[in-house]
């Protein structure tokens, strides 16, 4: 039997996208715990998880609030004794990463699903901040035994070009995929098509492009 940990910045994320491969490990036997900010779910617990609660802001920038979150990850990864660390989002996998690292976890996965307003915003602030971050990083990605997920190669690249990744460490999946049973495919509806944003309305997610795509396709089709 195996220990495994997922660190998640919000429990309801864990529910949503690592639920099915938790549930696999629950059924050969893995020990799985769950460590994210906030209660834990009914869902979660029913379905046989150990939950634990950590203060973990998506947002916060207060330095004793941060070493805080690191020091916790750092002990329960001492109590718990995990063989193996799933870090998922930023902050789980920065902060979560000194920890285990610090912690002698013995192996590491590491989710980038991406890499925040943080690398694509100019300005004085983002540099000192990256210039606080850039070793953070380097500690974080120098695990011996450790595997980095990206679902794009610009992610990849910009990590590995920054010096904080080595690139033999870095995984390639492309997408967190879609579990077909849940989603199954539905042909393509006749007449004019649909276009969505499923996205939060800011430039850095698209929504500039959304709308000059949107005049494109209204001219073409409507």
């Amino acid at each position: 039997m195996n220990k495994i940990v997922f660190v998640v910045n919000n429990a309801a994320y864990f529910l949503s996208h690592r639920k099915p491969i938790g549930l696999a490990l629950l059924s050969r036997g893995d020990e799985v715990h769950v460590i994210a900010p906030g209660e834990c779910p009914v869902e979660l617990s029913e379905a046989g998880f150990n939950y634990h609660s950590v203060e973990m802001s998506r947002k916060g920038m207060n330095p004793l609030a941060e070493l805080s979150t690191i020091f916790a990850l750092h002990r329960l990864f001492k109590t718990i004794q995990p063989d193996l660390v799933h870090l998922v989002a930023i902050k789980p996998y920065l902060y979560g990463g000194i920890a285990a690292r610090s912690a002698k976890v013995p192996s590491v996965v590491s989710a980038v699903a991406g890499l925040g307003i943080l690398f694509s915003a100019q300005g004085l602030k983002n540099k000192v901040i990256k210039s606080i971050l850039y070793p953070m990083y380097r500690f974080a990605f120098g695990h011996n035994n450790q595997a980095v997920i990206f679902q794009n190669t610009n992610d990849r690249d910009l990590l590995v070009n920054w010096g904080v990744l080595q690139f033999k460490k870095s995984r390639l999946i492309r997408g967190a995929g879609a579990d077909l049973s849940v989603y199954p495919y539905l042909p393509e509806p006749d007449g004019l098509p649909i276009i969505s944003f499923a996205a939060r309305l800011l430039k850095d997610k698209g929504v500039i492009e959304f709308v000059e795509a949107s005049r494109i396709t209204k001219g073409a089709w409507y």
